[in-house]
């Protein structure tokens, strides 16, 4: 922990105050949820930072459409052109700018438009009114909410959250000065808690466990690619160790890692002197989230072999738990 963090300690106290009190406003019902008129999930968690929100956000999303939902997406669209304005785009349009998604929502988008054309997707505006226009401009079976655990006013009949283990001191304090948006008493709100790889067990009902395996690296026009043993890296992502590890299933050698911070808008001349003096015949690999962020950068595409790291879940325990819960539900 650094020094800026440590004198952010103080705060972090205040900031627990805040939580405690918030919450047991809603446990109390002196501010009360709105329900909407369709099944609401939420997928969450306790801390910020990556701990694989959005891939199962597609993941559910799949699920529910292969079995002949309308579903609908309400995310945040970070880092999105004007994120309080709303963007709505339906699975029948055709690709957006990412400009007015959002690098997680656009995705999502792309990865649903392989599966089905019947879903919604809204990105941006505060989530309860997001969804409550969403729900009756589109009439959706479902309503998924990527990010959702913390936004209280709007009534969930699912609340799954992704937990893991710590990996730093600061992810064990509230922020700023750690990374926890609460604390691990907010689990008891939890339908569905959902154990990430390594974390360790937490007492809750119905624990499940999964995992993201490493689906193979595909380049622009959509094709699977073989790799040879060395490559180099490129992200923009919260937990980089996690992508790193996947590589590291196909056992191969990392010659150099280039990190961004999450949500990173690239540019395509930062990247061309970036990667100035690296071999033109090896790969770099990038994440899904990073490669729809790099697609309009023809040129890069023409002088390097880029690809993408395709992930998927992988349930380890409570699969049929969680299908079960879900179809009680929704379906």
């Amino acid at each position: 922990m650094n020094y800026l963090r440590l004198f952010l300690l103080p705060f972090s106290l205040i900031f627990l105050l805040i939580v405690l009190v918030r919450n047991k406003l809603y446990d109390w019902k002196i501010i009360k949820q709105v329900k909407l008129n369709v099944p609401v999930v939420s997928i969450g968690n306790i801390k910020t930072g990556g701990t694989g929100k959005t891939p199962f956000t597609i993941f559910l999303a799949e699920f529910l459409l292969k079995r002949n939902l309308k579903v609908a997406i309400v995310s945040g669209g970070y880092k999105k052109e004007n994120v309080d304005e709303i963007y709505f785009i339906t699975g029948k349009e055709q690709s957006p700018a990412i400009k007015n998604l959002g690098d997680e929502p656009f995705l999502i988008f792309t990865r649903l438009k392989n599966i089905s054309d019947n879903f919604i997707l809204a990105s941006g505006g505060k989530k309860y009114s997001t969804s409550k226009i969403t729900s009756e401009k589109y009439k959706p079976d479902v309503i998924i909410i990527d990010d959702g655990f913390q936004h209280r006013d709007l009534f969930r009949d699912i609340d799954i959250v992704l937990i893991e283990h710590p990996q730093t001191l600061q992810d064990k304090i509230l922020l700023p000065a750690g990374n926890l948006r609460e604390t691990s008493s907010g689990l008891k709100r939890a339908s569905i808690v959902i154990r990430n790889n390594k974390s360790q067990i937490i007492e809750t009902n119905d624990l499940i466990s999964i995992k993201y395996i490493n689906k193979g690296y595909f380049d622009l026009s959509g094709a699977q690619v073989q790799l040879d043993n060395a490559v180099y890296t490129l992200c923009g992502i919260a937990n980089p160790h996690s992508f790193y590890s996947l590589i590291n299933t196909d056992k191969l050698n990392i010659l150099r890692k280039f990190e961004f911070p999450d949500h990173h808008i690239f540019k395509e001349e930062e990247l061309e002197k970036l990667f100035t003096g690296i071999d033109k015949e090896k790969v770099i690999v990038t994440t899904e989230k990073d490669f729809v962020k790099l697609q309009c950068m023809k040129e890069l595409f023409k002088k390097y072999r880029i690809v993408c790291l395709k992930i998927d879940v992988q349930f380890k325990k409570g699969k049929d738990i969680f299908e079960n819960r879900i179809k009680e539900i929704i379906l």
